[in-house]
């Protein structure tokens, strides 16, 4: 799911290129430090180039994105 939705503009390590980075203690929208506000960016978008993936993926399949990014966060 990572790699068909998100690491175009993620990378595929999550360091970020088009899109900001996942990984690591900055974020562009601060709001992404908890889970609640991360789903809410994934799935309705947010200001700038973050599109909202609501209509794309289901809520299962946007926390299972999630989960996966967290991963990234680890190596």
């Amino acid at each position: 799911l990572y790699g068909e939705f998100c690491q175009a503009c993620h990378m595929p390590d999550g360091s970020g290129g088009m899109g900001a980075s996942l990984i690591g203690d900055k974020h562009i929208y601060p709001r992404i430090t908890k889970d609640t506000g991360w789903f809410e960016v994934v799935f309705g978008g947010a200001s700038g180039a973050m599109q909202p993936f609501g209509l794309r993926m289901t809520q299962d399949q946007i926390l299972r994105v999630m989960a996966y990014v967290r991963t990234l966060t680890k190596k």
